[in-house]
C-alpha cells in the first residue's frame, strides 16, 4: 500500500523525527541541494532502516534489508 504523504509528513507522522528536524532539513535542503532523505541521514535525523521503511512505504514496494540477505554458497 503506497502513501500519498510527502516523505517529511510521513516521518513526523510515526513519531521518527521532531517537525522542527523536519524544518530545518527543509532549510538546509535549499542550500544543498541534497534530496530530503540524503539531508535528513547526514543531519542524523533518522535511522536508515526507518528511513527506508518510510521510503518503501511512501512508494508501496516491500523494503529489503540485504545486511540480512544470506546467500547460499555453491
Amino acid at each position: 500500500m503506497s502513501s500519498q504523504q510527502p516523505l517529511g509528513q510521513l516521518l513526523v507522522s510515526r513519531g521518527l523525527i521532531a517537525p522542527a528536524a523536519l524544518h530545518e532539513a527543509l532549510a538546509a535542503q535549499r542550500g544543498t541541494g541534497r534530496r530530503l532523505a540524503s539531508e535528513l541521514r547526514a543531519r542524523g535525523a533518522v535511522e536508515e532502516g526507518r528511513l527506508v521503511r518510510c521510503l518503501a512505504m511512501q512508494v508501496g514496494v516491500p523494503g529489503v534489508d540485504l545486511s540480512r540477505l544470506v546467500l547460499p554458497l555453491r
